[in-house]
């Protein structure tokens, strides 16, 4: 989680700040302007796109269905609308990439991937290795026993049962 953090807010700042250095040959003035067209175009796309996916959640809901892919995608089509507000080229790209629909799916297959495989690890191997999360009671040392519950019966009257 550390390397994502680090990468996020020192690596691609730098990326950018050397990209925009370059890009800045075409002049400072064509260069702000470029960055502020790709951010107004990037947020109005993913607006449209933020609507459509809404609709799409919707019709799933009114079919019955749990929207899961549909959710991701407005996941995505957020997560484009923020990096597309954020100045540079590479956010940009990777703004408008998470835009396009095809490619959006290469990221949505790639979270359910992640998040699937993180949780198959926590099941398999999260109890086993200490103490339940949040404090819970510990686990059984001694395997239980089959469920049988052995109890002696007696015969109640009528006139116990509406007594108390």
């Amino acid at each position: 989680m550390f390397f994502y953090l680090l990468t996020a807010l020192i690596v691609v700042p730098a990326i950018e700040v050397v990209l925009i250095l370059k890009v800045s040959v075409i002049g400072w003035g064509n260069t702000f302007a470029v960055i502020v067209l790709t951010g107004i175009a990037g947020s109005w796309l993913a607006r449209r796109q933020g609507a459509r996916a809404w609709r799409g959640i919707q019709e799933s809901l009114a079919a019955g269905r749990v929207p899961t892919t549909e959710a991701l995608d407005a996941l995505l089509i957020f997560a484009a609308g923020l990096v597309l507000l954020t100045p540079g080229f590479v956010t940009d790209a990777l703004g408008f990439l998470l835009l396009i629909p095809v490619t959006r799916g290469l990221f949505r297959a790639w979270l359910v991937r992640h998040f699937k495989n993180r949780t198959n690890v926590k099941m398999q191997f999260g109890p086993q290795f200490g103490a339940p999360p949040f404090g819970g009671a510990q686990y059984p040392q001694q395997p239980m026993d089959d469920g049988v519950i052995d109890v002696e019966s007696r015969p109640v009257e009528d006139d116990q049962l509406n007594s108390g």
